[in-house]
């Protein structure tokens, strides 16, 4: 009998809470910015990623994709310190919650890399800062005591988060820093926009209860439909101290013009 969480997953629909707060934060953002025939571009995308709120067809660059994949994705394995793709191919590049899993040095290639391959708009975003990386190492520690040793095997969540607590999280200024010094040496002019995303707490609380509520039965089923009835509310949760920080990139009108 296959689970709620898998029955969600093969028809793409947001069954995780912070998938959705990341993501509808910049969606009417860039539907406002982008007509029919406007070529999108997700690094980092899995199998379905932004796709589920566009409902269109956007290229996905990753290094695996885990079937189901959206009948949105056109998918392509690659890195993203190496995006095999032209300069300037696309009008919207997007990239979620994957630069923390890199090297310094890696981070700075693979902005320089989403820059170089986007037109007009690219959003990256990122949980930044030392007070989201303790509530990260915190989680993980729940991790360690409910499933003990086994814990990485139990939960791909726990993957993730061992990944982005080994070097530390970025500030957010390093990752302005890095920016500015990848731009001052492009020929074009282009505006920074930095946005919060999920209040701390609410991002704690929902992986808190992902992991600790498991003794109820169809706990998933019971936090998915906690997040349906919340989400309209949660999405504006964006005050106070923020577990993501998400960077908007574009090019000024006057240097596309010339």
């Amino acid at each position: 009998m296959k689970s709620i969480e898998d029955f969600l997953r093969e028809r793409h629909l947001v069954w995780d809470l912070d998938t959705a707060l990341r993501y509808l934060a910049i969606v009417n953002y860039i539907k406002k910015r982008v007509s029919s025939d406007s070529i999108l571009l997700e690094v980092g995308s899995g199998s379905c990623g932004v796709c589920q709120f566009f409902k269109k067809d956007i290229f996905g660059l990753d290094i695996y994709f885990e079937p189901p994949i959206s009948k949105y994705l056109k998918p392509a394995i690659g890195s993203s310190i190496n995006i095999p793709f032209k300069d300037s191919q696309f009008d919207v590049v997007i990239c979620f919650d994957m630069l923390q899993y890199l090297q310094s040095d890696e981070q700075k290639q693979a902005i320089s890399e989403l820059i170089r391959v986007g037109r007009q708009t690219i959003v990256i975003g990122l949980p930044c800062g030392l007070k989201a990386g303790r509530k990260e190492k915190q989680i993980l520690e729940f991790y360690k005591r409910k499933y003990g040793e086994n814990y990485l095997r139990e939960d791909r969540q726990a993957k993730w988060l061992l990944k982005s607590t080994v070097n530390g999280l970025p500030k957010k200024d390093e990752i302005l820093k890095t920016l500015g010094e990848i731009l001052n040496h492009s020929s074009q002019g282009y505006n920074i926009r930095v946005v919060n995303n999920v209040n701390l707490t609410v991002w704690y609380v929902n992986r808190w209860l992902w992991v600790n509520l498991d003794f109820i039965p169809f706990h998933k089923g019971l936090i998915h439909i906690w997040a349906r009835i919340l989400l309209p509310f949660l999405r504006r949760a964006n005050f106070g101290k923020v577990y993501r920080k998400i960077f908007i990139i574009t090019k000024k009108k006057n240097a596309e013009a010339g």
